[in-house]
């Protein structure tokens, strides 16, 4: 009967989770930072459009931000720059919005390569390439996620700006355009932009309104490691002597092939003690080193909640160890040690925390059976671990 109840436990965490996985649960580093800063940026061009600043504020620094580095560059602008920045802005809000909520908007990639633009006094080195006729962005992920928050809004939105016809045009870094007579103009008016988007997203809470999802416990991570507090199931052996509880603990090293594979090592411990006929103290003590295979499921699809990290790791694999059963009384003792092996069937639910760290829980099925001759032991033939921990993954 408990067999039974594990495998329709088993089976339930399989359908919930595979009726709910999908592509792209922030499964890659960086893809939860990017789109808290795609919400950032909606949430700013928002109020834009919804008229929640006044335009000619827009690009000017709030007094509340005087010192912030974001300042710099709306304190150079002159007056005429500064009005353009509003203008172009406000006239083309509809259009980065366009970029980020249409379906048809643009597509970001990530590289872990170096990258340069062409520009007419040379190459220079870009944490981020666009390329307007594609609607691609590039961005270059060690470099991203080195970022600030807000400087991440600051890029993102320079980038945005380059999809965008400015004065009928897709705007390039190196050239001229209204009030911006620098050779690098084109640049100059997307940092105004950008630096007028990201400081609007310091002073509306934007930022602060999405802490909580970036220092929350990434799904992402490569290497797991884990350990726990478990019990087995009430044991049902065949035996004079047979200990009902039993307790231990366990931990394992799990490496995250990727999204859904991994495979894992680890070892256990299980004891029992009792004593039978008033005097014969009884204990039995198992020992084990296994290895699995794993399949993981994402039961909530939105990665920036804490239940959108959460996920359902099933393991099948090989276990092995010994068991040691030992008898005294006040007169004499015994005891016996066997080898054990068999088939190991597990399901863990994983909970994030912060920094890393994670809360989980979850049962094994062992089916491992053993006898020691010299007592009469005959072991129940599979048996059910329960076990609750902490893990920390990188």
């Amino acid at each position: 009967m408990r067999i039974l109840m594990t495998l329709l436990i088993l089976f339930c965490l399989t359908s919930l989770a595979e009726a709910n996985t999908f592509v792209g649960n922030g499964g890659n580093a960086g893809d939860v930072e990017l789109q808290v800063t795609l919400l950032q940026i909606r949430r700013s061009l928002t109020d834009v459009v919804e008229n929640k600043y006044i335009v000619k504020e827009l690009c000017t620094c709030d007094e509340s931000m005087e010192g912030h580095k974001i300042c710099e560059a709306l304190k150079a602008l002159s007056v005429e720059q500064k009005n353009y920045c509003e203008k172009t802005l406000v006239t083309h809000t509809n259009e980065f919005l366009t970029f980020i909520n249409g379906k048809a908007g643009v597509q970001i990639t990530w590289t872990k390569e170096a990258m340069e633009v062409d520009e007419v006094f040379g190459s220079r080195e870009a944490l981020a390439v666009t390329q307007p006729q594609a609607k691609t962005i590039l961005l270059n992920r060690e470099d991203y996620l080195n970022l600030k928050d807000y400087e991440r809004i600051f890029l993102l939105t320079h980038e945005l700006g380059h999809l965008v016809k400015i004065e009928s045009r897709f705007l390039r870094d190196d050239e001229m355009i209204g009030p911006f007579k620098q050779k690098d103009g084109g640049r100059q008016l997307l940092n105004s932009i950008g630096a007028a988007v990201a400081m609007k997203s310091l002073t509306n809470d934007g930022i602060d309104d999405y802490k909580g999802s970036l220092r929350r416990s990434k799904n992402f991570k490569k290497h797991w490691l884990q350990a726990s507090l478990g019990s087995e199931a009430e044991h049902k052996d065949q035996t004079n002597f047979a200990i009902k509880n039993y307790a231990g603990y366990d931990y394992s090293y799990r490496y995250q092939i990727n999204q859904p594979i991994g495979v894992s090592v680890g070892a256990r411990y299980v004891k029992g003690s009792g004593t039978f006929y008033g005097s014969i103290k009884t204990e039995n003590e198992m020992q084990f080193w296994n290895a699995q295979l794993h399949y993981r499921l994402f039961p909530f699809s939105n990665p920036l909640t804490f239940w959108g990290q959460s996920h359902v790791v099933l393991g099948l694999g090989y276990e092995a160890g010994t068991a040691e059963i030992k008898l005294a009384d006040s007169f004499v003792s015994s005891q016996e040690k066997v080898n054990l092996a068999g088939a190991l069937l597990s399901a863990q639910y994983y909970l994030p925390l912060y920094v890393g760290i994670w809360l989980q829980g979850g049962l094994s099925l062992t089916m491992h059976p053993y006898e020691y001759k010299t007592v009469n032991f005959k072991s129940e033939s599979n048996q059910i671990y329960l076990n609750l921990g902490a893990g920390y993954a990188f």
